[in-house]
Parts: structure tokens; C-alpha cells; sequence
């Protein structure tokens, strides 16, 4: 083969290897599979004969995605916060992640919630905070996909990387209960280090019954608000149940 024919070919087969698309990790903000696909992240060449030794490799293992355990990545925290107003309940939900691998992974998520989307939810906002060596964090807002009672979104999160997850939306409530979804977080196969809750209601409700009152470690009025906060700590979360929240207006 003459040397031009020789280039081209190198030149097709790295273009060729920087087009494989990166596998996936399958996850919810408490996940939905057992595993994640580690991403097979090709770096840059420094010569054209480590681009044709990149190719061989990546050929060779065609078929055989390596994949990682969903404890690849630890989900170690949670914090909710619920306020309640009327028929309304407002959510700011914050997720911590860190990715204790060496490789780069692609989280597909999904977020789950008691009713319909279309029939109960709105101002739904997605948050991705990342590291950054000059800021300190960066932030987006990562675009979702709906289907009933579920909205899907992914990101990617960097080799050794901890990542902050904010989920914020608005529920109209049905009767005189709420409902947040917990028990998703038992497919990370582990519990949750620390879990947090707080529930921020009118002091017109009077004793309302809490699905995890046994985790209440703090009841106090807001001055001013007209409002009475609890706050919940639930360490080493792995829940059989959903946080429920009942009660009755005097």
C-alpha cells in the first residue's frame, strides 16, 4: 500500500474511534437499574500511532461494554424540604453524588412523584451543580423528558467527582395528605448516609401524622410566617415506605 493510501486509512480509523458514542449509566434520583456502563472516554492522540493502537483496542473489545456496579457511585445525602400552603405543597429536594471510579460515566435518571405530571405538577426545575476549580461550583439546568408521573434527564459526572442534584416543583394536593416518593433510593443496593427532612405547614393543622415520625427531632413555630417547621433525621436511609404526611384543619 503506497504511503498516501496508508495516511488515509489511519486518518478514517481515529475518525472512526472518536465517533463510538459513549455508553450509558442508568440511575434515578434513586436509580432505576443494578448497574452503570462505565463510559469509555477516548483521550486525544499525541501521534498517529497511538490513534491506529486506539482503534485496534476499541475494535477488540467491541460487544464487550465493561460495566461497573450500581455502588460505583454513592449517592450520600439527601435533604427535602416540603412546605405545605393550603392545597399546595412546594418541593426543594438536593441529591449529593460522587463517582468513586476512575472513569467517566453518563447518569441517565429518572424522578418520580405520587400523581400524574400533567394532572398535579408544575414549575419543575432540574439543577446540576459540578465542581470548578476557578468558581467553585458550576451550575445548568438539565432539560427532562415527561412520561406520566416520571420526568427522565442525564448528565455526566467526572472520575472521582461529588456533584450536587437539585430537584424543585410545585404539587397540588388531593385531600388532606402528601406524599414524597422515598422508596426508589433502596436500588442504589445501600442506604443513604444521612437523610434529611423538613415540613414547613400552617399552625392552623394540628397534629398532623407523619409516615417517619419516629425520625422528628425538632418541632418549632416560625415567627412572623404563621407556620410550624419539623425537621426530620433519618441516617442510613433505606425506607419501605414513602414519606407521607396526614392531617385535618381545625
Amino acid at each position: 500500500m503506497c504511503l498516501k493510501n496508508k495516511i488515509i486509512t489511519i486518518l478514517l480509523l481515529s475518525f472512526f474511534a472518536f465517533s463510538i458514542p459513549v455508553p450509558n449509566a442508568h440511575a434515578d434520583a434513586a436509580p432505576s437499574e443494578d448497574f452503570f456502563i462505565v463510559s469509555g472516554i477516548i483521550a486525544g492522540t499525541a501521534c498517529l500511532g497511538l490513534a491506529v493502537w486506539f482503534v485496534i483496542s476499541k475494535l477488540s473489545k467491541d460487544g464487550q461494554e465493561k460495566k461497573a456496579p450500581v455502588t460505583s457511585v454513592l449517592f450520600d445525602q439527601e435533604s427535602v424540604d416540603l412546605k405545605i400552603n393550603g392545597n399546595k405543597m412546594e418541593v426543594d429536594a438536593t441529591f449529593e453524588y460522587q463517582n468513586s471510579t476512575t472513569e467517566k460515566l453518563r447518569m441517565e435518571l429518572f424522578f418520580p412523584f405520587p400523581r400524574s405530571i400533567r394532572i398535579s405538577v408544575r414549575d419543575i426545575s432540574v439543577l446540576l451543580l459540578c465542581p470548578d476549580r476557578v468558581n467553585g461550583r458550576r451550575s445548568k439546568f438539565l432539560q427532562y423528558e415527561t412520561h406520566k408521573n416520571q420526568i427522565f434527564f442525564d448528565f455526566i459526572i467526572y472520575p472521582k467527582e461529588r456533584v450536587l442534584l437539585k430537584v424543585h416543583y410545585v404539587e397540588t394536593l388531593e385531600e388532606n395528605k402528601a406524599e414524597y416518593i422515598l422508596t426508589t433510593v433502596k436500588r442504589w443496593k445501600r442506604p443513604v448516609t444521612q437523610a434529611t427532612f423538613s415540613v414547613q405547614i400552617p399552625s392552623t393543622i394540628k397534629n398532623p401524622a407523619f409516615s417517619f415520625k419516629e425520625g422528628l427531632v425538632e418541632k418549632h413555630y416560625i415567627e412572623g410566617s404563621g407556620s410550624l417547621l419539623y425537621k426530620f433525621s433519618l441516617p442510613n436511609l433505606y425506607p419501605d415506605r414513602e414519606f407521607q404526611i396526614a392531617w385535618q384543619i381545625e
